[in-house]
């Protein structure tokens, strides 16, 4: 079964912000654009999210770097 739903929003948005990133990332619709910038969003959320998490656990150390000569 596939179950899709769809939701309509209004956006107030600076004045060619859209534009721009159009332009920028080569995507000619404007619902495309919203939903990579969101979905990029999620993304560098999440990965702050398990960056903050390092070491809490006591399971995985942070791989220790060597200083380079």
């Amino acid at each position: 079964m596939i179950c899709i739903i769809m939701k309509r929003l209004t956006l107030n948005l600076p004045d060619g912000l859209l534009e721009t990133v159009m332009e920028l990332s080569g995507l000619s619709g404007k619902t495309d654009v919203i939903v990579a910038a969101l979905r990029a969003y999620e993304t560098a959320l999440r990965r702050a999210r398990l960056q903050n998490l390092r070491g809490q656990a006591g399971l995985f150390a942070a791989p220790k770097h060597e200083a380079q000569p």
